[in-house]
C-alpha cells in the first residue's frame, strides 16, 4: 500500500500544534475550575510537555542530539506519566509512583546508549514504544477500576483510547523486532512511522476529548449533588423559604417550611403572586420591601406581619436576597415565625410582673406583722396592765373607758388577722371557691349589724337599697368579706353625721354592688393605685383610724375569683363610690 502522501516532517509539524491546542483547551478548563477539582493542572502539564517534546524533536537538525532525542523522549515520557497521576488525583485514587520513576530512568539510559554509544533507531523505537505500552497498561488498569466504581461513560471512553494507545505501541514493539530500520535518521524512517505519527495525532485529540468528557461528567455530578444538597437543605430548613420573581412577586418555588407556615401546598402557590395569595397585610408594605430590595439588594431580619391561609396574622422576621436566575431577577426569601417567641416574651414579662407583686406581697406581710399587727396588741397589753393596776388599787375612775379601748384594740387586731389570713389563703391557692345560691339581702344585713357599732360611734347613717329576695349564685363568704371591707372603708373615711349606702342592682349580664359615702374622698393621684399591693397606700380615717390597705386587695382577689370587676370613683372632698360586679349566672333569681 502506497503511503508516500504521508510526509513525516509535515506530521511532526502538525503534532505539536495539536498538542499545544489540546493543552490550551485543558488549561481553559483548569483556569475556570482550579478550586473545584484536583488533578486538572496535571493534565495541562502533561499535554504541554508533549508539545515541548515534539518541538525539540522538530529541532533535531538545529539543536544537539542529546536534547532533541534523549531529553525530548524523557519529557514525552514524563508527560505521559503526569497525565496518569492527574487522572488519579482527579478521582482521588493513589497511583504507584516509584516503580514508574525507575522505569523513566532506565528508559532514559537505554535511549542514551542507543543514541550515542551504539546508535540504533529500531532499538530507540523499541525502548520508547515499550515504555509507552507499559504506561498505557497502567492507564487501562486505573480506568478499568474507576469504571467499576463509578460506571462512567467518559472513563470507559478514555479506557478505549488507551487500549488503542497500547495496541499501537505493541505494534511498534513487534515491528522494531521483526522489521528493524536500516538507518538512524528518524525523519527518513519510512511510511510506518508516518502512520504511527498520524495515529498519535488522532489519539491525542481523542485523549483531550476524553479528559473534557471526564471533567464535564464530574462537573455534572457535582452540580447534581450540590443541587440535591441544596434541595434537601431548602426543604428541611425550619424557616419558610420561597423563590419569587422581583418584578411581580410570582412564586417560583417554596419549601416545606413555607407550606407549613402559610397553610398552602406548593402546587397551590407556584405560579401565583404573593399578592394574589394575600400574604401581605397591604400592597404598600410589599412595595416598600421591593423598593428596599431594588436599592440595596438584600433585607435582614425585618419584622413584618404574615397572613396565613386561615386569615391569621403571624409576627415574622423577614430576610431576603436578590439573585439572578436565567437572566431573571429573583428574590430568595426566608421567613422566621417569631409569634411564639413574642408570646413567651410577654409571658416572661407577666411572670416578672407577678414576681414583683410577690415581692411586694412579702414586703406587705412584713409591714403588717412588724407594725400594724403589733400596735393593737401593744394597746391591749398596755391598757390591760393599767386596768389591772386600777383594780388592785381600787381606783375605778376611767375603768370603763380603758376597757372600751382594750375591746376596740382587740376587735381591730381580730379584723386585721381575719383579713390577713383570708388574703394569704387566697394568694397561696388554699382558699376554695364554693359558689352557692343565697339571698344577698341576708348577707348584707349581717354585715351592717356587725358594723353598726362603728357607724353609731361616728353618727353615720347606714342605708341599703337591695331588691327583696334577690338570690345570687356566688361564694357567700367571699361576697360577705368584700361588702364588709367596702362598708368598713366607707365608715372609716366618712365624717361625723355622714351617710354610707349599699346599693345592689340587677344588670343585664351581672349583679352590680355599690358602696357610696359622702366622706373625704380620694386624691386623684392615689385613685389608680388603690388595688395594687406595691403601692402600699395607708391613709388615716376621719377618726384617726389606721389601716393596711389589705382590705381592698382582698376585695380585688375575691371579685376576680368570680370573674368580676371592681373599681372606685371619687372626687377629693366629696366622697367616693366603690363598685364591683359578679356575672349573673343562670342560678341567679329574684323570688
Amino acid at each position: 500500500m502506497d503511503l508516500s502522501f504521508l510526509d513525516l516532517r509535515t506530521l511532526l509539524t502538525i503534532y505539536p500544534l495539536t498538542a499545544l491546542i489540546s493543552s490550551v483547551v485543558i488549561f481553559l478548563v483548569y483556569n475556570q475550575n482550579k478550586h473545584r477539582f484536583r488533578g486538572i493542572n496535571y493534565w495541562v502539564l502533561a499535554l504541554f510537555m508533549q508539545f515541548v517534546a515534539l518541538i525539540l524533536i522538530n529541532l533535531r537538525e538545529i539543536i544537539p542530539l542529546f536534547i532533541s532525542i534523549v531529553v525530548a523522549n524523557f519529557i514525552a515520557n514524563v508527560g505521559i506519566l503526569t497525565g496518569l497521576f492527574g487522572i488519579g488525583k482527579f478521582y482521588n485514587v493513589k497511583v504507584i509512583r516509584y516503580p514508574n520513576y525507575i522505569l523513566l530512568v532506565v528508559g532514559t539510559l537505554v535511549h542514551t546508549y542507543f543514541t550515542f554509544i551504539e546508535p540504533n533507531l529500531s532499538w530507540r523505537d523499541f525502548n520508547s514504544a515499550t515504555i509507552f505500552f507499559i504506561f498505557s497498561l497502567e492507564y487501562i488498569w486505573l480506568l478499568f477500576n474507576l469504571h467499576k466504581k463509578h460506571g462512567s461513560n467518559s472513563i470507559r471512553f478514555a479506557g478505549i483510547v488507551f487500549i488503542l494507545y497500547a495496541i499501537l505501541n505493541a505494534v511498534r514493539v513487534i515491528k522494531s523486532v521483526i522489521i528493524p530500520h536500516n538507518g538512524t535518521d528518524f525523519f527518513h524512517s519510512g511510511s510506518f512511522n508516518s502512520v504511527v505519527m498520524l495515529s498519535f495525532i488522532l489519539l491525542i485529540v481523542l485523549f483531550t476529548y476524553s479528559l473534557v468528557l471526564m471533567f464535564n461528567e464530574r462537573l455534572s455530578e457535582t452540580i447534581k449533588l450540590k443541587d440535591e444538597k441544596f434541595r434537601k437543605a431548602f426543604q428541611s430548613s425550619p424557616y419558610a423559604i420561597s423563590l419569587t420573581r422581583l418584578s411581580d412577586g410570582k412564586i417560583l418555588d417554596v419549601n416545606r417550611g413555607f407550606e407549613l407556615l402559610s397553610g398552602f401546598q406548593s402546587d397551590e402557590l407556584v405560579g401565583h403572586t404573593t399578592s394574589e395569595m394575600n400574604f401581605w397585610p397591604s400592597p404598600e408594605e410589599r412595595n416598600q420591601i421591593v423598593s428596599q430590595l431594588s436599592e440595596f439588594g438584600r433585607i435582614q431580619n425585618l419584622e413584618i406581619a404574615f397572613k396565613t391561609r386561615n386569615g391569621n396574622f403571624l409576627t415574622t422576621l423577614f430576610s431576603a436576597d436578590v439573585i439572578e436566575i436565567e437572566n431573571e431577577v429573583c428574590v430568595v426569601s426566608s421567613i422566621n415565625n417569631i409569634s411564639d417567641r413574642i408570646k413567651n416574651l410577654e409571658a416572661l414579662k407577666a411572670s416578672e410582673k407577678e414576681l414583683r407583686e410577690l415581692n411586694a406581697t412579702k414586703d406587705k406581710f412584713f409591714s403588717i406583722i412588724a407594725h400594724d399587727l403589733k400596735n393593737p396588741f401593744n394597746s391591749i397589753i398596755g391598757f390591760s396592765a393599767l386596768l389591772q393596776d386600777q383594780i388592785e388599787s381600787q381606783d375605778y375612775e376611767g375603768l370603763t373607758q380603758n376597757a372600751v379601748i382594750i375591746q376596740a384594740s382587740a376587735q381591730k387586731a381580730y379584723n386585721l388577722l381575719v383579713n390577713l389570713l383570708e388574703w394569704s389563703r387566697s394568694q397561696t391557692g388554699h382558699m376554695e371557691f364554693r359558689p352557692e345560691n343565697f339571698k344577698v339581702q341576708e348577707v348584707a344585713e349581717e354585715v351592717i349589724e356587725l358594723l353598726s357599732d362603728t357607724a353609731y360611734r361616728k353618727r353615720i347613717s347606714l342605708n341599703t337599697d337591695i331588691p327583696k329576695d334577690l338570690v345570687v349564685f356566688a361564694d357567700k363568704a367571699m361576697i360577705s368579706t368584700v361588702i364588709r371591707n367596702l362598708i368598713a372603708n366607707a365608715l372609716k373615711y366618712s365624717n361625723l353625721d355622714g351617710m354610707v349606702k349599699l346599693i345592689i342592682s340587677v344588670e343585664p349580664d351581672a349583679i352590680l354592688f355599690k358602696v357610696s359615702d359622702n366622706g373625704i374622698g380620694i386624691p386623684a393621684e392615689i385613685l389608680p393605685k388603690l388595688f395594687h399591693i406595691e403601692a402600699n397606700i395607708q391613709t388615716k380615717g376621719t377618726g384617726n383610724e389606721t389601716g393596711t390597705g389589705l382590705g381592698l386587695l382582698l376585695c380585688k382577689e375575691f371579685v376576680a375569683k368570680h370573674s368580676g370587676k371592681i373599681w372606685a370613683e371619687s372626687t377629693f372632698g366629696n366622697g367616693s363610690v366603690f363598685s364591683f360586679t359578679i356575672p349573673q349566672k343562670k342560678e341567679t333569681n329574684i323570688y
